[in-house]
């Protein structure tokens, strides 16, 4: 926890200037041979939860904005 701790201390000051209409976006991606994989079906259900959005918004203070449903 103390890097997001660290991450949420520091990414207003050290971050890369975007933009409010810039569409960069963060994707974790897998190769096409195993994206059916078990264990990354499991961590997509995970990070794609009501409880991960809430920590993100609540951490990152819109600096980091979940897109996802």
């Amino acid at each position: 926890m103390s890097s997001m701790r660290n991450f949420k201390e520091t990414s207003r000051k050290d971050k890369i200037a975007e933009d409010s209409s810039s569409e960069f976006i963060g994707v974790i991606t897998t190769r096409p041979d195993n994206q059916n994989d078990e264990k990354i079906q499991k961590l997509k259900k995970v990070l794609h939860t009501p409880e991960v959005k809430k920590f993100i918004e609540e951490t990152f203070h819109g600096d980091i904005i979940p897109v996802f449903e």
